[in-house]
């Protein structure tokens, strides 16, 4: 049983590493295209201006579009805090692989902050520490709950996953800027795979 455990979160832990690439991957496609052309022309010759569209910083967000993203900001740090620690406790690579792709997450969602000149909730970035009192009691809970038992651990992933999912969607629907409805789609994605990983390596236990 133990041998078949740590299979199933090796095939996990691979697609993570996978999907953290991937995200990478968008989180600088994106970031290329808000900046503008590149030496090849439009889109840096490379079509990235047509793939995701690019910021216009000349058209400031709407209080609701900033308060979006500074939300969108604390709940990736969110998972990126509670995985780096029960990475810690448990050895399930799992935990490492998908909290570096939360550090995406929250590169992608700062970059747009920094665009706009919307002001950063996240700060110094200290572990465990949010401007929003939601995010830090829901990061007591869930560390508390994580590091009771690998199966704990495990469904605060997926509790985490399926609010991100869920608020992701929201805030896409919620605005026409289509900068912030393309990042928010890559990161709705990206916690689906994360959420369908939490939710096999629980099923397997």
């Amino acid at each position: 049983m133990r041998k078949k455990i740590l299979s199933v979160i090796a095939v996990a832990a691979l697609a993570a590493a996978v999907l953290t690439t991937a995200v990478a991957f968008h989180v600088g496609v994106s970031d290329a295209a808000a900046k503008g052309p590149g030496p090849g022309g439009p889109g840096g010759g490379q079509g990235t201006a047509t793939t995701h569209p690019a910021s216009d910083p000349s058209k400031p967000l709407t209080a609701a579009d900033a308060a979006g993203l500074q939300y969108m900001r604390e709940e990736e740090k969110l998972a990126r805090d509670v995985y780096t620690l029960l990475g810690d406790r448990y050895d399930v690579r799992v935990f490492d692989n998908i909290a570096r792709a939360e550090s995406q997450h929250m590169a992608a969602i700062k970059r747009l902050l920094d665009i706009y000149s919307v002001t950063d909730p996240v700060g110094a970035d200290v572990p465990g520490v949010f401007t929003d009192p939601v995010f830090t009691q829901l990061y007591k809970d869930l560390t508390a709950q994580g590091q009771q038992s690998l199966a704990g651990a495990l469904q605060a992933g997926v509790t985490i996953e399926k609010k991100d999912i869920a608020d992701l969607e929201v805030r896409s629907a919620a605005t026409d800027r289509a900068d912030l409805k393309a990042v928010y789609g890559n990161l709705q994605r990206a916690s689906e795979n994360h959420l369908r990983a939490f939710t096999r390596l629980l099923g397997s236990l």
